[in-house]
């Protein structure tokens, strides 16, 4: 598209180094993005294997394939210890299980996945204080395909879960999620059948690392444990003193990238004077599933448009805030969300993605960010709904 060429900046996932993202443009580096996280993590790397990135070494994940994705998580606590070893004693097995280590390829490639060998009921749990957990577990169908986490039902078979979450990982392996307040926020419970009932039947399956995240509602990639909770530090990546690469009375932000729509509030893509967010043009998530634009000068909330949750929809999105000195208007997936008006636009030197642009690292818009641009206009309409139809 020939409205690139007209882009100031122009960041997409390639080339990184500890704490530098590169931008394609300028070609001088002077838009290279700042990447921070004071801690290591984990991707999925282009093999689609789960595997360990370095601390300060920006995440471009391919979770469910296709191109690279800049990945931002917030700070998050794996509270399972143990969170690959089902041998260890913190697990309180039924009678009549047999767990075998090291016995199937795993989703990080590594043969370390553990075979649970069932007879009669087919019960893994850990004790922990209750309180409210997000708990993610990877399993793999054997002779047994059915299972219970969280009290919530999961069929491998048909790769489903009833009032949770399940991703495939290919070569058979599902992550589910479940959410509840509990003293067992890891409880697995294994059927032969759809029935889901009690039985006596023998069988197996595997199970891969297991992750609980106090008072979360969604979960965030996985972090392993062994004696201790492990934290992952937030990530964060922006620059400034960019002035020069933003518009001042006129410009165009532009973000793709996977926008869901947690119950936590996140920022997604803000140009800044970087001292605080008073002094800004920002798209933003509150914890009612709604996103908002803000234009805020000198501490004055001079604008804000509201789209409703009801009018955007989660997982892949394009976005574009196309603003003049007084009126910015909103396109998401090739579509007008309206304008709003405001005193006059505020002097913006900082670019930030996914985070409060005055406390980078924090209100994290959790996401795969596949690209972002600034134009130093205001795009027409017809650019606008080209650059963003998916």
């Amino acid at each position: 598209m020939s409205t690139y060429n007209d882009a100031s900046l122009i960041y997409y996932p390639s080339g990184y180094k500890a704490s530098k993202a590169y931008s394609l443009k300028p070609t001088d580096g002077s838009g290279d993005l700042t990447f921070t996280r004071a801690s290591t993590a984990t991707r999925v790397n282009e093999s689609g294997l789960i595997e360990s990135v370095a601390t300060g070494v920006p995440r471009i994940d391919y979770t469910g394939g296709g191109c690279g994705k800049l990945l931002l998580e917030p700070q998050r606590t794996n509270s399972q210890i143990y969170s690959q070893d089902f041998t260890n004693a913190t697990y309180i097995k039924d009678a009549g299980i047999t767990v075998t280590s090291t016995n199937n390829t795993s989703p990080s490639g590594a043969l370390d996945a553990t075979k649970i060998s069932v007879t009669n009921s087919g019960r893994i749990y850990s004790n922990v204080a209750s309180n409210t957990w997000c708990t993610s577990v990877f399993l793999k169908a054997g002779t047994f395909a059915y299972f219970e986490l969280a009290g919530k039902k999961i069929d491998l078979n048909l790769g489903t879960m009833v009032g949770g979450t399940i991703e495939d990982y290919g070569n058979g392996w599902y992550r589910v999620t479940g959410i509840a307040t509990t003293t067992r926020p890891f409880q697995i419970i294994a059927y032969p059948n759809s029935s889901y009932a009690t039985h006596t039947t023998s069988g197996d399956y595997f199970i891969w690392c297991v992750q609980s995240e106090l008072s979360a509602t969604y979960p965030t990639s996985y972090i392993p444990t062994t004696s201790t909770a492990v934290t992952r530090v937030a990530d964060s990546a922006s620059k400034s003193g960019i002035s020069s690469l933003i518009g001042q009375t006129e410009g165009t932000i532009y973000l793709e990238g996977d926008i869901q729509k947690h119950n936590e509030s996140g920022f997604y893509v803000t140009i800044s004077n970087g001292a605080t967010i008073n002094t800004a043009i920002y798209a933003y998530q509150p914890s009612n599933g709604n996103l908002q634009v803000l234009v805020r000068k000198s501490g004055n909330p001079d604008a804000t448009l509201t789209i409703t949750s009801a009018n955007w929809t989660a997982g892949f999105n394009k976005l574009a805030i196309a603003y003049t000195s007084t009126t910015a208007e909103v396109f998401i997936n090739g579509v007008s969300k309206g304008t709003t008006s405001f005193v006059s636009a505020p002097a913006c030197s900082k670019f930030t993605i996914g985070s409060r642009p005055d406390a980078v690292g924090t209100l994290v818009g959790t996401g795969g960010y596949n690209q972002t641009l600034l134009f130093k206009t205001r795009l027409t309409n017809a650019q606008l709904a080209a650059l963003t139809t998916l």
